[in-house]
């Protein structure tokens, strides 16, 4: 006589199969025994089309005629055992003992059917992921006039076509092919994404084309950039410096308002080196003739979006020394305020500045003094910033040629710069809002570090630091521990591929997933690089993105981060430098060109989202079935525990208790091992010395 107590799903290869055996009389039988567990599609004993046979020899018995084995496990296997197995109708076990079939043949039901879910347990992420590629496409919102549809948006309809076809098999009947169809599913993914981002070769047409771009800085007023840019023409007598503030009608800047600042120039002099006296005429004349260049630029420019909307303008007047902030009168900047001088240029010189908008959404300016080597944040009372208030720090530092200042979540500001004259990298963060007190430390000072570093608050809070570390030739990433950076994580070095980073600026930003994106030129060649980081630590990830936009790029600035990184950058290709962005605007103009084939790829993926949402489905609901099957067998409840004397322990070995499951989730009238759930005393240690065992019934 035979009697199952229970079938139970024991990993993603095999079927925890235990069982009493007793004789005619009721009797516990004594082992060792020799079992096989064959299946079937038909209860009919006639029929005898085996799907799947194994042995198990010699199976120790305990004193009730107990044992405990592994189906999936067994030796002399014939036929596989795996996922397949279970994609039938109807499947059935026929237990033979020393020879005599037990009947009748038993059922399987959806215990087994976990294995078959264990394998499309990707599914969820793979619908997200069929969701973020139909989302990137309907990103390409905007319109932008192109003509290159190439072969991108082909390839991309095919892809996600072999994605819909791939997914399509996950509730075909070859179960062992599911992995293979998630692993070809994720590939025509990898495919889309790489298809989507793929840099064109050409660049959008110049944002802007005029004589002689120096430097430019950048603010997003909504989704339309606004420029501070410097640029230089030659009049005849010397070259003329112009700051414009120039304000972009859309995100692609096809038509803008351009407006004059501020002016510099240059002059050249002659002068007399040495003078000689004629005695005969009584008169002086010059026997050496020298010349002097004297340049009166315009630098350190920076512009930001005050809380009334409207545009506000710093920069350093070479002339007079001063440092200056223009509030414009709207948003075009038609007219502004008279310019407030924040650094007089005699008691304090500026050698690099930043502003931004602080907590109270009044302007704060910061820059270093290199009269008296502090750093000094001036916060503004006002949007004007008639009247202000000013802290300062002292520092180690003698000179400074670059500072990025940002507000923290905290609405701290938060200033990253570069120590020249120790070639350090330094941080400071003012201890309130109103910045009444700042904090400083060094935080790299190993070789030659920090040089163009820009600074970016984490999606945790915490700053992050890109910057140059000349004495490796190698981009870096730096990432804080908390708030106020009382420690930090090792230096990320960035590969570029296509060379070592140039000494032009470096642009850090975070994405809407909070991974840091950076803009970076390499050398030689100067060729426009921009990498999305998988870490947030920018640590190295076969999942980094890592994209290259042609030559002769300088002062790399980021514009969009999604779904493609887009950069602005001087074109130095020419003498006639222009202000460039990076051509990824043009995928737009294929899918807009092309709506038809664009709609097509999006069915095509909504129908491919639809194949793995069913697969999921069938999963849950063979997991519901498991469900239902585990509370009839009293799985999941305590039922009632009866602890074993030692004298009772149903095995002579300790293997047995090992396999046994703890008494929550064991099932009826089956011996199990107590952890302390459902009150069982996890030091009963009542059999083989250290286990605790129960008997369960309900």
């Amino acid at each position: 006589m035979f009697f199952a107590t229970s079938l139970a799903n024991a990993g993603p290869a095999a079927i925890s199969y235990q069982g009493t055996l007793v004789d005619s009389s009721g009797d516990p039988l004594v082992g060792p025994v020799d079992i096989n567990f064959t299946f079937y599609a038909s209860s009919d004993p006639a029929d005898e089309a085996a799907l799947y046979s194994e042995d198990h020899i010699d199976v120790a018995l305990d004193p009730f005629g107990g044992f405990t084995l592994a189906v999936g496990t067994g030796s002399s296997p014939v036929g596989t055992f795996g996922p397949a197995l279970f994609q039938v109708d109807e499947l059935f076990l026929e237990v033979v003992v020393e020879g005599e079939a037990l009947e009748p043949r038993q059922p399987v039901l959806s215990v087994a059917w976990a294995l078959v879910a264990s394998e499309v347990e990707g599914a969820p992420d793979l619908i997200n992921d069929v969701a973020a590629a139909t989302n990137q496409l309907n990103s390409f919102d905007a319109a932008f006039p192109g003509d290159q549809l190439g072969d991108a948006l082909s390839a991309l309809d095919d892809a996600v076509g072999s994605l819909q076809t791939s997914l399509s098999a996950l509730t075909g009947d070859s179960s062992d092919s599911v992995i293979q169809q998630l692993a070809a599913a994720t590939a025509r993914l990898d495919s889309i994404e790489a298809i989507v981002g793929d840099p064109l070769e050409s660049v959008s047409p110049p944002i802007a084309t005029s004589e002689g771009f120096l430097d430019f800085a950048m603010s997003l007023d909504g989704a339309n950039p606004l420029f501070a840019v410097i640029r230089t023409f030659d009049t005849g007598w010397g070259e003329a410096y112009e700051l414009e503030f120039v304000a972009c009608d859309d995100l692609l800047c096809s038509s803008s308002t351009t407006r004059s600042i501020a002016s510099g120039y240059s002059e050249t002099e002659e002068y007399c080196e040495l003078w000689e006296y004629d005695p005969d005429t009584g008169e002086e004349f010059c026997t050496l003739w020298m010349t002097a260049e004297n340049f009166y630029s315009i630098s350190q420019q920076d512009v930001v979006v005050g809380s009334d909307g409207n545009p506000v303008l710093t920069y350093l007047d070479e002339y007079s020394g001063d440092l200056n902030l223009v509030r414009c009168a709207d948003s075009t900047c038609s007219t502004t305020d008279a310019p407030v001088v924040i650094s007089d240029g005699t008691t304090t010189n500026s050698s690099a500045s930043g502003v931004l908008l602080g907590a109270s959404g009044n302007p704060l300016v910061a820059f270093f003094d290199s009269v008296n080597d502090r750093l000094e944040m001036v916060v503004c009372s006002n949007a004007s910033c008639s009247t202000s208030s000013t802290t300062t720090v002292t520092l180690a530092a003698t000179s400074v040629h670059h500072l990025s200042v940002v507000l923290g979540d905290d609405g701290r500001p938060v200033v990253a710069l570069h120590d020249s004259s120790d070639r350090d990298l330094e941080f400071a963060r003012c201890g309130d809002a109103a910045c009444s007190t700042i904090q400083t430390t060094t935080l790299a000072s190993a070789g030659w570090v920090g040089s163009q570093v820009e600074v970016a608050i984490g999606a945790d809070g915490a700053p992050l630091f890109a910057f140059l570390n000349q004495t490796d030739s190698v981009l870096q990433v730096l990432q804080c521990q908390d708030e106020g950076c009382s420690a930090t994580g090792s230096a990320q070095s960035v590969d570029l591929a296509s060379g070592a980073p140039s000494s032009s600026a470096v642009s850090l930003s975070l994405n809407a997933s909070g991974r840091p994106v950076l803009a970076a030129t390499t050398t030689p060649g100067g060729t426009l690089v921009t990498l999305t980081c998988w870490e947030a630590d920018c640590a190295p990830s076969s999942h980094d993105v890592l994209r290259t936009w042609g030559a002769d790029a300088r002062a790399p600035k980021l514009l969009a981060l999604d779904p493609v990184p887009s950069a602005i950058y001087v074109d130095a290709a020419s003498s006639a430098e222009s202000l460039q962005r990076t051509g990824v605007e043009e995928v737009t103009s294929l899918v807009l060109a092309n709506q038809a084939t664009a709609e097509s790829a999006q069915n095509a993926a909504n129908g491919a989202q639809s194949a793995a949402t069913g697969a999921q489905a069938d999963a849950t609901s063979a997991l519901l079935e498991i469900d239902g099957i585990e509370s009839t067998l009293g799985v999941g409840t305590c039922g009632s525990l009866y602890d074993i004397q030692p004298s009772a322990c149903p095995f002579s070995t300790a293997d047995p208790y090992a396999a046994l499951p703890n008494c929550e989730v064991a099932p009826n009238n089956s011996f199990c091992e107590g952890d302390g759930e459902c009150s069982t005393n996890g030091l009963l240690n009542n059999c083989s010395g250290i286990y605790d065992v129960y008997y369960k019934v309900p």
